[in-house]
């Protein structure tokens, strides 16, 4: 889904560009500027379109109520951008400006959390949560004891962090079980893997606790 949203921002700042070369010493800045706001509107209206029917034929699935908001947002910001473009006054300038501002924040975040999070699979759902859990613990480390911040390791560390230190980003695409557990749902496992996965965790947690130690 961030692929897709990058594309089309890509795809519609490369037609502005091209525009812009197209019509340098060609038109005026007045013309230039009026075609480019119906090749904006255009284009968004183009990219939306060709979204919404590769969803619909390769990927249906991906097609959810909360897609369906998305596109309002979408439509929205399109039709504000007209909006804008019909200024009379500074004042106007500026109230529009904002107006499509908060519209554009609102696409982003609408489709960074509410519809990336609907179209994950349980897997990622779970990552997700996890991550976002030990993100939540990880700010109250400094003022924890090493006994505390071992506990807290335990019931959410799943996978390596960048630079094997504390404050590094959580490495999701290594974690120490196949299926992501932590150290306190691996201590329920009786398996080999389960056991191997837990001593090699417990082994890196032990690590990070000393290193913490070091560095105060």
């Amino acid at each position: 889904m961030v692929r897709s949203l990058a594309k089309n921002a890509a795809s519609l700042v490369a037609v502005v560009i091209m525009w812009a070369i197209y019509s340098a010493g060609y038109l005026s800045l007045q013309e230039a500027l009026e075609m480019l706001t119906v090749i904006v509107f255009i284009t968004v209206l183009a990219l939306g379109t060709e979204d919404v029917f590769r969803k619909l034929i390769f990927a249906r699935k991906l097609i959810t109520w909360q897609y369906a908001i998305l596109m309002a947002f979408v439509l929205t910001c399109d039709f504000l951008w007209l909006y804008l473009a019909d200024c009379d006054t500074y004042v106007q300038l500026a109230v529009r400006t904002l107006m499509l501002a908060v519209a554009a924040g609102g696409t982003v975040t609408w489709a960074l959390f509410a519809y990336r999070i609907s179209v994950m699979t349980d897997g990622e759902k779970m990552i997700l949560a996890k991550s976002m859990a030990f993100r939540r613990i990880r700010r109250n480390f400094k003022d924890m004891s090493d006994e505390q911040v071992r506990t807290a390791l335990e019931s959410t560390l799943f996978c390596r962090l960048e630079g094997d230190r504390l404050e590094g980003r959580l490495l999701v695409s290594e974690p120490f079980h196949p299926e992501s557990k932590t150290v306190t749902e691996l201590q329920d496992c009786t398996d080999a893997d389960s056991g191997t996965a837990l001593s090699t965790l417990a082994g890196y947690i032990d690590t990070l606790v000393a290193t913490r130690t070091k560095e105060q």
